[in-house]
């Protein structure tokens, strides 16, 4: 029981999250396998830490997957974590693959 009077409950956020993850479920059932529900889950946990880090996901994952396999240390690896980019980084890194395309 909240003791203050002031402060109101307000559940209307969590059932928002709750909604968007049961949306996300339906989409598991396309899943064939053990491993392709493994891997479902990592790309959905990829794209909710970016928008969590006001990352925009696709150029976020674009920026990520060009860099991972060129980082040798656990620092570079690091670096590419959504918390740690920045976002002129991840526009001019998109820029540069229109260009290319």
């Amino acid at each position: 029981m909240c003791d203050r009077q002031r402060v109101r409950i307000n559940t209307e956020f969590a059932l928002f999250l709750l909604c968007k993850a049961s949306h996300k479920r339906k989409n598991w059932m396309f899943a064939d396998t053990p491993a392709g529900a493994h891997a479902s889950a990592l790309v959905y946990s990829l794209i909710e830490t970016a928008k969590a880090c006001a990352r925009e996901p696709y150029a976020w994952l674009c920026y990520v997957l060009e860099r991972l396999p060129l980082a040798q240390t656990v620092d570079e690896i690091e670096a590419l974590l959504p918390w740690n980019t920045h976002d002129q980084d991840l526009a001019m890194n998109l820029v540069a693959r229109e260009e290319w395309v």
